[in-house]
């Protein structure tokens, strides 16, 4: 195929770049591999072998609890989204499960697990928000409140309400 003139350095180099064995197969014939030699790798001048400095296996290390650091606190940003979008899903199923029976019936329902409500809502669905609580449910006759208590039920801050 293509021949080139190969000059030998010291030591085995080949112009400044390493020489890979030939590798033979099938159909792709006979090539030549070159690789190039980077700084700082590889056999010394001198003789001796390079390694890793305590300061850059530091900064590699600063680097790598950096990107966890990043990671976890957008994963854990993206979680509570989700736990939230999930709440405020439930709240407007049993949003509409109220309303029909309220159509229905007349009124609202005393409580959530009466078979009023639950005749519309999905099969399994149970009444606990994302974080376990249970979701919190008053009525009265032409009107409710209906609403999380969020992911601290002692902070009324993070309530995630729906109700009429």
């Amino acid at each position: 195929m293509f021949e080139q003139k190969i000059t030998k350095g010291p030591k085995g180099m080949v112009g400044g770049m390493h020489t890979a064995p030939s590798i033979r197969g099938g159909n792709l014939g006979s090539l030549r591999f070159l690789l190039l030699r980077f700084p700082g790798c590889g056999p010394r001048p001198g003789g001796g072998r390079t390694a890793f400095t305590l300061v850059e296996m530091l900064a590699v290390l600063a680097i790598v609890c950096l990107l966890a650091v990043l990671v976890l606190g957008i994963t854990s940003h993206v979680q509570r989204a989700a736990r939230e979008a999930r709440a405020r899903t439930d709240l407007e199923l049993i949003r509409t499960a109220l309303e029909e029976s309220k159509l229905k019936y007349g009124s609202y329902p005393a409580d959530l697990t009466s078979g009023d409500v639950t005749h519309w809502l999905p099969t399994g669905f149970t009444f606990k928000d994302p974080w376990g609580a249970g979701y919190q449910y008053a009525s009265r006759t032409n009107a409710y409140s209906l609403y999380s208590m969020g992911p601290d039920t002692n902070d009324a801050n993070d309530n995630i309400v729906s109700g009429r």
